[in-house]
């Protein structure tokens, strides 16, 4: 099984954004962390590039979690994700309003390290 799958692009107005430091507290306390898209150079990522959609949506449905990007909340990953029976985990500080599929995102300090290690009691709480 993987723990997290990851969308990731190297874009200019999305590095920013984007959660490095969350994913190298994922790994420190021990979250397989699985990146679709861009490679990501941190240590123990497995990073997979660019796939097609059937490949794709089989590591999807091995996912426990991803992590939504702050800047669309519903994008396609998201949504595939979503029916893939993934958890979507948001930064619990940017306020997000989610008006559909409530039942799939969960809200995390992302700075927590006691709260990522809850992850894993979240998620037998969704099976």
């Amino acid at each position: 099984p993987i723990d997290f799958i990851i969308y990731y692009r190297n874009h200019k107005n999305k590095k920013k954004l984007f959660p490095f430091k969350l994913i190298e507290n994922l790994i420190l306390k021990g979250f397989n962390i699985t990146v679709v898209g861009d490679k990501i150079s941190i240590p123990k990522v497995k990073n997979k590039g660019y796939l097609k959609n059937k490949t794709l949506l089989k590591l999807q449905k091995k996912a426990k979690f991803t992590i939504s990007s702050n800047e669309n909340l519903y994008s396609l990953f998201t949504l595939e994700c979503i029916a893939n029976n993934v958890i979507v985990i948001l930064e619990k500080s940017q306020n997000f309003k989610i008006p559909f599929f409530k039942e799939r995102f969960t809200k995390i300090n992302f700075n927590n390290l006691k709260e990522l290690q809850n992850l894993k009691k979240i998620y037998k709480s969704y099976l």
